[in-house]
């Protein structure tokens, strides 16, 4: 019987369960399923490499981005809203002085209201407003659009050592041949 065509094992599967539910974690996912923590992250990276847990966290993938009608196209109208945001955009001041705040343009907008514990205090309402991060959602987009080329690497055969000693023996002083010493007189 192929490899792939194995069953997988109860423990395989709910780790296929708990990583669908929770990828942050490998380590996690690996604990949830019931695998010992003492080697949880070596476990994880070689159920992740498994071919048949792969097909099924694809499966899952291809699933969810349907179900939830996600396309490339959403995911970068959505980031590139993030990143063309100005804050006149998440807060407005109103004629009277209060202010409003556009949710879908913050990151994060938290109010609080104070108010006098049943003593005569005007209350207080505090809005914080943290802008999501542009910077962050502009890198997504260029990678998305693959807009920056891709670093290349240089293989080098020299080691440090190597290149230490070239320098140093290109730095020492050289004999300097005279006319005298070839050609005498």
């Amino acid at each position: 019987m192929a490899d792939e065509e194995r069953l997988l094992t109860p423990m395989q599967m709910r780790f296929v369960t708990e990583y669908v539910a929770d990828s942050s974690s490998i380590k996690a996912a690996v604990i949830r399923a019931g695998y010992s923590p003492n080697n949880a992250s070596e476990k994880g990276c070689a159920l992740l490499r498994d071919p048949r847990i792969k097909k099924l966290l694809e499966e899952a993938r291809q699933q969810a981005v349907k179900s939830l009608g996600i396309t490339t196209e959403r995911v970068l109208q959505e980031l590139w809203k993030v990143a063309g945001a100005n804050p006149g955009d998440v807060v407005q001041v109103n004629e009277d002085g209060e202010t409003q705040v556009n949710p879908r343009g913050a990151g994060e907008v938290a109010v609080t209201t104070i108010d006098g514990n049943g003593k005569k205090v005007k209350s207080v309402t505090t809005k914080t407003v943290k802008p999501a991060d542009k910077v962050a959602a502009l890198d997504k987009v260029a990678k998305i659009l693959n807009l920056f080329p891709k670093e290349e690497k240089i293989e080098v055969e020299l080691s440090f050592a190597d290149l230490v000693q070239k320098a140093i023996k290109d730095s020492e002083p050289k004999a300097i041949e005279s006319d005298e010493d070839t050609n005498p007189v």
